[in-house]
C-alpha cells in the first residue's frame, strides 16, 4: 500500500511517501511562501524522483492542526 501523508499546520510544509509502512520519500519546505504555493509542486517533485504515478497513491492522510486556524 502507498501512502501520501501531507502537513501543513505549522510554518513548514511537509510530505512523505511511504511503502508498507516504510518511508520511501519525504519532503519539507520552509519558505515566505504560502502552502498553496509550495505544497502541490513539493508532492510533484517528489512522486517524480520517485518515479511514482499519482494513480498508484491508495490512501492519502493529512495532519489537521492545530494550526493558525484552529
Amino acid at each position: 500500500m502507498i501512502v501520501l501523508s501531507v502537513d501543513t499546520s505549522t510554518m513548514i510544509s511537509s510530505c512523505a511517501l511511504l511503502e508498507d509502512g516504510v518511508i520511501i520519500g519525504e519532503m519539507n519546505i520552509n519558505q515566505q511562501k504560502t502552502h498553496s504555493e509550495t505544497l502541490v509542486p513539493m508532492i510533484k517533485d517528489m512522486l517524480e524522483r520517485l518515479e511514482v504515478e499519482p494513480e498508484k497513491i491508495d490512501l492519502y492522510a493529512v495532519g489537521k492542526g492545530p494550526g493558525s486556524f484552529t
